[in-house]
């Protein structure tokens, strides 16, 4: 996942980062990282990138998002149904 962000830094991209899984704490320290401590409306972001196979973000509503073309979704691990993604990994 690092390499991905680190890649969307190199053409100054704006990420934010949701993983509930992981520790504040250790990817704060480890990457530099500060994690969103909670979901923020989708809508907000030209790009999703789903790059962890979490259940819960299986359960997003991403039609919305992705019908509308405003959005790109992407998707690294292969998790999400094809109908629901733009591209995947």
């Amino acid at each position: 996942m690092i390499d991905v962000i680190e890649e969307f830094w190199s053409y100054n991209c704006h990420v934010e980062v949701y993983d509930p899984w992981a520790d504040f704490n250790e990817v704060k320290e480890e990457y530099g990282i500060e994690l969103l401590r909670e979901k923020k409306d989708l809508s907000t972001y030209d790009a999703i990138v789903a790059a962890v196979a979490h259940r819960e973000f299986e359960e997003l509503e991403l039609d919305q998002y992705s019908k509308d073309g405003a959005t790109v979704i992407y998707d690294i691990k292969g998790a999400l149904p094809k109908d629901k993604v733009d591209a995947r990994l």
